[in-house]
């Protein structure tokens, strides 16, 4: 990028002082505002009527367990009993924080009234619930020189991607091993644990499916290898039927869980032109799959609603982000790019509001840019979270913030919501629940 802004540059510069040296006086540029068209985004409007729609969600219940990144191994959310957004009940240290050589990618898991957390450094923690008190710590087999891994529970058991290739086992109530695996790979996100299998990606977009008994590669799905990219990346969604596998480099493929046989297949890329966001095309928030639909959003502004069955387009909006949707009954909930957090029809993408979060620390100057992460659902209330150290809660209904609170420290990964308690993960390695 930087040698497009130089040739781009380049140019006008040697003219300018050409004419400049023969004797000519420069142009003097136009008073106002410089805006690159090549970064012009996308103005999200309310649709045609959306005022005349009621925003309807189920009451809240609550779950006693977020086992999983996105909770379900097909990433539909729950909606979670929360008090909002009161007081901090406990914080405890994980270990390693984001740092110049590492960054924290690994969301929160929790069940058995236990959370379980991963550090920068692939180190994994189990933390008692209600306390916070430390349980037990699982140190990697090998010291990692790589970003990237996760992890997922099923069954009393922890299973964890470690970002050099190793997958691991554990006893989520001990923490013991119970077996090893090494791949021939660096991985980027957490697995996807679901019917006997483990599905973990690398680094080099290759979609692994591993044994739940003994980690014995089952198959393995190859796409193409994309050189630019975000650290971490989205896990599969998977059902008994299917295997959505999001990569890097824009490809989404439909796969049979037993086989890795490419159902269907389609690839999410921009059509803007050779902007920042139209080269990383990269699909980081996870799919979600709900009622025979899948609903995948890209970084390069595209949000798509997919026939789970056909891989056909039912509705795409120009939206792009990082954050996994919301789904529940007719209605999704996403956070873009441009940190506004957008309510759309489930059947048609219709768009029922917006509302725009903080882009930047001080309004008066473009510096210090805010970057947002969310939302869940808990309580009949959007949660989200900030690298200012802010959590905020809005209405389902319109959008409009109901409630903020001050956290101990920045935020970048998704909350979850449990037990009626809400746990956010701070970049520098604690785990903050709050009531």
């Amino acid at each position: 990028m930087k040698f497009l802004f130089f040739r781009l540059f380049l140019f006008p510069s040697l003219l300018l002082l050409t004419l400049t040296q023969c004797g000519e006086k420069p142009k003097i540029p136009l008073p106002g505002t410089r805006l690159s068209v090549m970064e012009a985004d996308f103005t999200i409007h309310q649709g045609p009527d959306a005022d005349n729609i009621a925003i309807d969600v189920i009451d809240p219940s609550e779950n006693d367990a977020w086992p999983q990144p996105g909770c379900t191994p097909c990433h539909l959310q729950p909606h979670g009993s929360s008090p909002g957004l009161n007081k901090v009940i406990w914080d405890t240290s994980i270990g390693s924080g984001n740092s110049d050589a590492w960054v924290l990618t690994a969301p929160l898991i929790g069940a058995e009234n236990m959370i379980f957390a991963m550090d920068a450094r692939n180190q994994i923690s189990a933390l008692a619930a209600d306390t916070g008190r430390e349980i037990w710590v699982y140190e990697p087999p090998h010291s990692s020189k790589h970003i990237g891994g996760g992890i997922a529970y099923e069954s009393g058991f922890i299973y964890g991607s470690l970002a050099d290739g190793d997958i691991v086992k554990l006893e989520a109530k001990t923490g013991k091993a119970v077996w090893e695996a090494k791949l021939p790979y660096t991985l980027r996100g957490a697995p996807t644990v679901t019917n006997g299998h483990i599905y973990v990606t690398s680094s080099n977009n290759h979609l692994i499916a591993l044994s739940i008994e003994t980690g014995e590669t089952i198959w393995v799905h190859t796409a193409l290898e994309e050189s630019l990219s975000f650290v971490g990346g989205a896990s599969a969604a998977a059902t008994p039927f299917v295997v959505l596998a999001p990569y890097s480099s824009g490809e989404l493929h439909a796969l049979h869980p037993q086989s890795g046989y490419s159902l269907w297949s389609d690839a999410i890329v921009s059509l803007k032109g050779l902007d920042s966001k139209s080269l990383i095309g990269q699909l980081v928030a996870l799919p979600v799959i709900s009622k025979n639909m899948a609903f995948v959003i890209s970084h390069s502004d595209q949000f798509i609603a997919f026939d789970l069955r056909t891989g056909q387009r039912l509705w795409e909006k120009p939206i792009g982000g990082i954050q996994t949707p919301v789904v529940r009954e007719d209605f999704l909930f996403v956070l873009t790019n441009n940190n506004d957090v957008v309510c759309l029809t489930r059947g048609t993408g219709r768009i029922i509001w917006v509302h725009s979060l903080p882009i930047y620390e001080q309004k008066s100057e473009t510096k210090g840019r805010i970057a947002w992460t969310g939302p869940i659902l808990a309580g009949k209330k959007l949660i989200v979270a900030s690298s200012d150290r802010q959590a905020v809660a809005l209405s389902v209904e319109d959008g409009q913030v109901l409630e903020t609170m001050a956290l101990p420290g920045p935020v970048l990964v998704p909350p979850i919501v449990m037990q009626n308690t809400l746990y956010f993960l701070t970049t520098t390695g604690t785990v903050v629940a709050v009531q």
